[in-house]
């Protein structure tokens, strides 16, 4: 019998983050890039208490929570992981 699971990946880059930096761990963090056209990639339960979702503009969302710890997404990481669940 074949057997399909379903994992909900909506806090997956943040998590792989916190497994690399896990001094970050209970601080709102924001997965994304500060530039004119930057993104949420991600958002930590910490920073989604501030209304911030994934595609909001980056700026907007340092302006709703101006103590979040933005950081720069870690496709090498996401990616060794990913493989990892795969």
């Amino acid at each position: 019998m074949r057997q399909i699971a379903h994992i909900d990946l909506d806090a997956y880059f943040i998590n792989c983050t916190l497994l690399k930096l896990p001094d970050l761990k209970g601080k709102p963090l924001i997965i994304g890039l500060l530039n004119n056209r930057g993104i949420v990639a991600s958002a930590s339960a910490e920073a989604k208490k501030y209304d911030l979702q994934k595609g909001m503009p980056t700026r907007v969302a340092l302006q709703r929570c101006p103590d979040a710890v933005l950081l720069k997404g870690d496709f090498d990481l996401f990616t060794k992981y990913s493989d990892i669940v795969n």
